[in-house]
C-alpha cells in the first residue's frame, strides 16, 4: 500500500516533452514485440497443430485453451486489470462457442535523450470460437511518465508499486480520455486535464499524434493459416499524465476539479465498467457489439463534454498544473 502524505509536486524537464513526439511515431514498439512475442507463438503453435488436422476445435479443447492462453498472459503482462468470458453453446447453436479476454498491462518506452520512460497503458485482447482465434495487442491513447512515479516512491513506496497504482487508476479511469477523444476537436490538443488520485491529482496534457501510426499488432488464426491485420487509431491526440501533485500542494480550484471529476466518475460508474472492458470489443464499436447503444453512448459523451467545460475551462488565468514545464 502507497501512503501518499507529503508528496511532492513532479517538474517535467521540457525535454521530456519533446522526446515524446519521437517516442510515439515509432509504432510497434520493441518492447511491444518483445511481451506479446512469446505468448503469440505459443499459442499458434498449438491452434494450428489442431487446425491441421481439423476444421474446428472441440469444445473442451476450446476452452482449454483459452484457459491456457488467459494463464499465459497474466504471466507476460502482469496486467492492470484482466479478465475473460467463455460462452457455451446454445440449444439453437450446438455447435457454438466462443471466448473473449482484455489484459491492461504497462509498456514502457524510453524517451529519447533523457533518462525517463514513457509507460503506455497497452491492451492485449483475445478471443476465439471453434473455427479461429484472434489476438490484438497495441499501446493505448493513454501514458504517464515514469518520473512521476519516480517522485511518487521517494516519499510513499517502491518504484513498482508507484508505477502500478498510477497504471491501475489510469485504467480504472480510461473512460475519461476515452470520451474526451471521441470526435475531438483539434482545439483539444495541448489543454490539460487531471484525474484524481491518493487525495492528489494526475495532471496531464492532450498532446498531438499522427493517426496513421501503427498502434500495435493484430494476428487471426484458422485452418487457412496465419493472417495480420494493420491496427491505426484515429484520434489527433493522446493523453499524456506528466506530473502528480499530492494533498499538501492542492490548491483550492484542484480541490475543486478533484471533488468535481471524482462525482462524475461516481455516477458514472456502471458506464466506466463497460467502457473499460469492451473499448476494444471484437465486433467493432460498443453500439455494433449490443453492450451499449449509441444514442446512450452519445449521451454520455456529450455529458462529459459538459463537465468537461464546466470543470476545465473556467475564465481562470491559472492552469491546472501551473508548476510544471
Amino acid at each position: 500500500m502507497i501512503v501518499n502524505e507529503g508528496c511532492q509536486l513532479v517538474v517535467i524537464d521540457e525535454r521530456l516533452s519533446k522526446g515524446l513526439v519521437r517516442a510515439e511515431t515509432r509504432g510497434l514498439t520493441d518492447a511491444l514485440k518483445q511481451h506479446t512475442g512469446e505468448v503469440l507463438r505459443t499459442f499458434h503453435e498449438r491452434v494450428m497443430a489442431h487446425f491441421e488436422k481439423q476444421s474446428r476445435l472441440t469444445l473442451p479443447e476450446m476452452q482449454a485453451m483459452a484457459v491456457d492462453l488467459h494463464n499465459s498472459a497474466k504471466t507476460a503482462f502482469n496486467p492492470l486489470w484482466c479478465d475473460l468470458e467463455i460462452s457455451a453453446p446454445t440449444r439453437g447453436r450446438p455447435q457454438s462457442g466462443d471466448y473473449e479476454m482484455l489484459h491492461y498491462w504497462i509498456n514502457p518506452k524510453h524517451v529519447e535523450g533523457t533518462a525517463n520512460r514513457l509507460m503506455m497503458i497497452a491492451m492485449f485482447s483475445a478471443w476465439g470460437s471453434r473455427k479461429q482465434a484472434s489476438m490484438r495487442a497495441h499501446d493505448t491513447l493513454t501514458s504517464f511518465y515514469e518520473h512521476a512515479a519516480h517522485r511518487l516512491l521517494q516519499r510513499c513506496g517502491s518504484n513498482e508499486a508507484a508505477v502500478r497504482a498510477i497504471g491501475e487508476r489510469l485504467v480504472e479511469t480510461i473512460i475519461i480520455p476515452t470520451l474526451a477523444l471521441h470526435d475531438a476537436p483539434s482545439s483539444l490538443i495541448e489543454t490539460e486535464l487531471a484525474i484524481p488520485f491518493m487525495d492528489g491529482l494526475l495532471i496531464g496534457r492532450f498532446v498531438r499524434r499522427s493517426p496513421d501510426t501503427i498502434a500495435g499488432d493484430h494476428k487471426i488464426i484458422s485452418k487457412a493459416g496465419w493472417r495480420t491485420r494493420p491496427i491505426t487509431f484515429g484520434a489527433l491526440a493522446e493523453f499524456v499524465v506528466k506530473t502528480y501533485i499530492g494533498p499538501n500542494e492542492m490548491t483550492d480550484r484542484q480541490e475543486r476539479i478533484a471533488y468535481q471529476v471524482e462525482s462524475w466518475l461516481d455516477i458514472h460508474r456502471k458506464e466506466a465498467e463497460t467502457i473499460r472492458r469492451y473499448i476494444t470489443y471484437k465486433l467493432g464499436a460498443l453500439w455494433d457489439s449490443g453492450h451499449m447503444r449509441r444514442d446512450e453512448f452519445d449521451a454520455l459523451a456529450a455529458d462529459y463534454r459538459r463537465m468537461h467545460e464546466r470543470v476545465f475551462m473556467p475564465g481562470s488565468s491559472l492552469p491546472i498544473g501551473s508548476s510544471f514545464r
